[in-house]
């Protein structure tokens, strides 16, 4: 069986070794440079990235989903609204369909305590943006490079707007994704993507960091390319008429998508159909091994 690391534990080890005049408290100091030092290296030796490969050949994830925090009750009085669709017909979600992505996928990493190893409790997903207007774009919710996995204390300096550690992620993923070389068919839709990402503006010298991805399974990329034709299938059915048969992600969204407007299933469909089929080209163009 393969072991599960703790963010907790790790980052506690990481301090202890490191940095042991620090707590998890004093990172909260951001405007310090001797923490700013301290998160930089943390952010280095401890975040996980998604796939170089998965962002060449399925840019955005799961491009029917909506962050909306609002859909989790806050007080013992409202009602539950996670997983259903919103007025557009989007899925509605508080960032639980995204943390899940990658538990089942080892880690690349020449750091010893990840090396082969899989996420457990302590990790958080944290976007690299975070500014409201884009990130609750279903285009950019996704999106590979914004996402990246950090211990919870790591992951909750990164929510603070124009912070250190926001602006340190935004830089790494500048650098590790920007560049790569993606399919034609592809380039537009990334393009599209980043445009609505402010470019970052820490300013930095010029060093490889060796960062840790977890480990690209064709089969991650096959099963979400199948859940987005699920979705794209269940909104003709519904702009047809027909009753749907089968749960489509979450019984909420499946009892809620007949609800919506026919003019926005009709656009919602007609977006996921254009992704896939911009997705399935690029990916019969790729070479074998990938």
């Amino acid at each position: 069986m393969v072991d599960k690391i703790d963010g907790i534990d790790v980052l506690k080890n990481f301090l202890e070794q490191r940095y042991s005049q620090y707590s998890f408290k004093d990172l909260e100091k951001q405007d310090d440079p001797s923490i700013q030092t301290c998160i930089k290296e943390a952010i280095d030796i401890l975040g996980i990235w998604l796939p170089v490969e998965l962002y060449k050949y399925l840019p955005i994830i799961s491009p029917f989903v909506k962050r909306d925090n609002s859909c989790r009750p806050l007080k013992k009085n409202q009602i539950d609204m996670w997983g259903s669709p919103d007025e557009e017909g989007y899925f509605r979600d508080d960032n639980s369909i995204v943390k899940g992505y990658p538990r089942s996928l080892l880690i690349n990493s020449t750091f010893p305590s990840y090396a082969g190893k899989k996420i457990g409790k302590g990790f958080v997903t944290a976007h690299c943006w975070m500014c409201k207007n884009n990130n609750y774009n279903p285009m950019v919710n996704s999106f590979v490079p914004n996402l990246v996995w950090l211990p919870k204390p790591l992951a909750v300096l990164t929510d603070v707007e124009g912070s250190f550690a926001q602006q340190y992620v935004q830089f790494l993923s500048y650098n590790i994704y920007v560049k790569v070389h993606v399919n034609r068919v592809l380039s537009k839709t990334i393009k599209e993507c980043w445009s609505l990402l402010p470019k970052p503006y820490l300013s930095l010298p010029r060093k490889k960091v060796v960062v840790n991805f977890f480990k690209y399974k064709p089969r991650m990329q096959k099963s979400r390319i199948s859940i987005i034709k699920n979705v794209q299938k269940a909104l003709e059915l519904c702009i047809a008429g027909e009753k749907l048969s089968k749960k489509v992600i979450s019984k909420r969204y499946t009892d809620g998508l007949p609800n919506v407007s026919k003019e926005h299933l009709i656009r919602l469909n007609i977006e996921l159909k254009n992704y896939l089929k911009t997705v399935e080209e690029a990916s019969s163009l790729a070479p074998e091994k990938a």
